[in-house]
């Protein structure tokens, strides 16, 4: 009885000793079935550029455009869109077949709004935001910072990522627009393989993401260079002298003499969409403003005014003219330049454009007492 006993002992020792490198040998074939191992390709199959230079810039391409804010500009403003900017991101071999690339932020900052389809984040520059979706053909998805990825439905030996990069007006901060040239740096862009399930290893360890769950083909940042100035216009010359002649006072005005000056306003990105205005402030005292009479300076001549009126000297009534210069009003470019659109813009010439204007001396009633007379306008011209 003793002895049947020990046998039946030394088979359940047997049955259990079996059962347990049972388990332990399907645990070992589980977890090595979950690892995916990744490296980057030879430089001659790709233009694959070796790790230190991975983590570089894309320059979005805004050449030939300067950027004159209109001001104040509205909460989270598109400020400028570059459309269809190709990155062209590597991807590299693993040891198992079907993995679809997946575009993402690798940059952990989270948003800071969203707009409509548009996850913004901040940038280096106050009051400058950034988004950027992936935008091939129909698609648009706005991307966001990994774990959060997009899919790729192409997996080519390297991939274009077609993107739509937004500047946006982040509000209550002020744009540096007096700086000139802005470096603009936003998130970094990356390319990733993931798979559910699964962990991934590779060579380079700095390709794998924190958790070990992503392999990093390939990255960018986002980078452009933007020249603000300010929405303004300028006179060609700082001082403008305007010889009016000599006035006999035996008429009640004298003849109209040509005040015209030339102004460029500086090429601006959209600055087709901004009509450009004028309006002109006296620095002396303003007689008349109906009629856009001012009084002049310090002279010696006495009960004599200016006055002021758009348009070619030439071309101007005996009685008041049909656009006096009003310091309480702006006129539009298209009412003075001949030939201006508002849709051609002021900018498309280096040498300017004139502006017709006309001025002329008036006796008011009184004992006038002869001698020089003389005043000093400012020209303002500007974006609205």
């Amino acid at each position: 009885m003793w002895q049947s006993t020990e046998i039946a002992s030394h088979r359940i020792i047997r049955s259990i000793f079996t059962l347990a490198m049972l388990v332990l040998f399907l645990n070992v074939a589980s977890a090595s079935a979950t690892v995916i191992h990744c490296e980057s390709q030879p430089r001659a199959i790709t233009r694959y550029h070796a790790w230190p230079e991975i983590y570089k810039a894309t320059e979005v391409n805004v050449d030939n455009i300067r950027m004159s804010l209109p001001l104040p500009l509205s909460e989270w403003a598109v400020i400028y869109t570059a459309e269809n900017h190709v990155i062209d991101l590597d991807v590299g071999v693993c040891d198992i077949d079907g993995l679809s690339p997946r575009f993402t932020l690798l940059t952990a900052t989270p948003a800071i709004a969203h707009q409509g389809n548009d996850y913004i984040y901040a940038t280096n520059v106050p009051g400058i935001g950034i988004s950027v979706a992936e935008s091939f053909r129909a698609r648009y998805h706005s991307l966001q910072p990994y774990p959060l990825t997009d899919r790729w439905d192409e997996a080519t030996p390297y991939t274009h990522l077609y993107a739509t990069i937004k500047y946006w007006k982040i509000p209550r901060q002020n744009i540096p627009s007096d700086a000139g040239a802005l470096t603009v740096i936003g998130p970094e862009v990356g390319m990733v393989y993931e798979k559910s399930g699964y962990s991934f290893t590779s060579s380079e360890t700095n390709r794998i993401t924190r958790e070990g769950r992503a392999y990093i083909n390939d990255s960018r940042i986002i980078k452009a260079t933007i020249f603000f100035q300010p929405p303004t216009c300028d006179i060609k010359s700082d001082h403008v002298s305007i010889n009016m002649g000599d006035y006999d006072g035996t008429a009640v005005v004298s003849r109209w003499k040509d005040a015209s000056f030339t102004i460029r306003c500086p090429a601006s990105f959209d600055d087709r969409k901004h009509k450009i205005q004028f309006t002109m402030i006296p620095v002396t005292r303003v007689m008349d403003i109906r009629r856009g009479i001012i009084a002049p300076g310090t002279d010696d001549a006495h009960h004599y005014r200016i006055q002021l009126a758009w348009g070619d000297y030439q071309h101007q009534p005996s009685g008041d003219p049909a656009m006096p210069v009003r310091a309480d009003r702006y006129v539009e470019a298209h009412e003075l330049i001949k030939g201006y659109s508002e849709v051609d813009g002021l900018a498309d010439s280096e040498s300017g454009h004139t502006i017709r204007m006309a001025a002329r001396a008036i006796r008011t009633s009184g004992d006038e007492i002869p001698g020089p007379i003389s005043t000093v306008i400012q020209v303002i011209a500007y974006y609205r």
